[in-house]
């Protein structure tokens, strides 16, 4: 917000240096699935990993050690039906709470402002609705965009993994460092780009692009590479199936399973996204490209707590009615039949 462009950019090479560090010392050691017929890691240090390895495991085994105790102690008190009721009593408890308040401090009062204020949030609806389901389509867009693009980028970039193995371990890396930048950090190191004429709605992309492939990428790579069929890649070999067909046929069935996973997670990322990609206010340059995450980004900025409401909660059916009808239904079911038919 103050443009100070050299704390921004100190403060990005502390956190990449971190994330570096991190994945060098822990994670990567972690990160080493091996298949069939391919397997992947990254380079790590394992020192650090394997002290938190025994820590983590010194913790685990006190924990079952209690959870048992626990269990017996129940057990030998035959209180394990009672201790299942506790739950309901405490709800319980905070119900007739709430009865006795409303009872001893002016119910009438209460229930006739909830009453107000219900009023006002249907007629807040009624105003508001034609306007998220313009912008509901314009984010749907936007999403479905770079969604396709990181499904494209992520199945390219495992066919050159299989292809050529050594020069993608590179590329792996720099995805594990920018998969841990927040997309909110994207505005600002680009701010001085749009002052010069570069297109906003590309950085938007980039950050909703930021906030879902690496969903994908790192489902197809780590778990759909491993997870190929010697059978299939052997017949490939052996009747020269090469080029589309060999994509088309073996490749990308073998590895729809990641990328139906992949796309499930990359799904509510790119709308989560949509919140800080499509409207920003750094002081001197505010940007709203509409959708929306523009409508929640300005109702929060502007403190309309009834708007707000509205579109969180168009947003939340939205998501919830595309996993059921798109996700559920043509994406696990008719695709998922077809390729396995294929696979198999």
């Amino acid at each position: 917000m103050r443009g100070d462009q050299l704390s921004l950019y100190m403060g990005l090479a502390v956190l990449i240096a971190i994330i570096l560090a991190s994945y060098i010392l822990i994670w990567n050691n972690a990160i080493s699935i091996k298949g069939e017929v391919y397997s992947v890691s990254q380079p790590s240090i394992g020192i650090l990993y394997r002290f938190f390895t025994r820590k983590a495991g010194s913790f685990r085994n006190k924990l079952l050690d209690a959870a048992v105790m626990t269990d017996h102690i129940i057990t030998s008190l035959g209180m394990s039906t009672k201790v299942l009721y506790i739950p309901y009593m405490i709800i319980f408890a905070a119900g007739a709470s709430i009865v006795i308040m409303f009872l001893l401090y002016g119910s009438f009062e209460v229930i006739a402002e909830i009453h107000g204020k219900l009023g006002m949030l249907a007629r807040h609806i009624v105003v508001s609705m034609p306007i998220a389901a313009y912008d509901l389509l314009l984010s749907l867009s936007r999403v479905l965009a770079v969604l396709a693009l990181g499904v494209a980028i992520g199945v390219s970039t495992a066919y050159l993994y299989i292809t050529y193995r050594r020069s993608t371990y590179i590329l792996i890396f720099i995805g594990e460092v920018l998969s841990s930048l927040p997309a909110t950090l994207w505005w600002p190191i680009l701010a001085g780009a749009i002052r010069s004429g570069f297109s906003p709605t590309i950085v938007s992309l980039i950050i909703l692009f930021q906030g879902s492939f690496w969903y994908i990428f790192f489902n197809i790579i780590f778990y759909g590479i491993p997870s190929f069929r010697r059978s299939l890649l052997e017949v490939s070999e052996i009747y020269g199936i090469k080029g589309r067909l060999y994509i088309e046929k073996i490749f990308i069935p073998s590895l729809f399973p990641s990328i139906a996973a992949g796309l499930i997670s990359a799904s509510g990322g790119a709308w989560n996204a949509t919140i800080v990609a499509e409207y920003i206010d750094l002081g001197d340059l505010k940007i709203d490209l509409g959708g929306i995450g523009s409508l929640i980004s300005r109702s929060a900025e502007e403190g309309d707590a009834l708007s707000l409401l509205v579109y969180i909660t168009c947003m939340a059916a939205t998501v919830v009615a595309f996993n059921k009808l798109i996700w559920n239904k043509i994406l696990f079911q008719k695709l998922g039949k077809r390729y396995y038919e294929v696979g198999d």
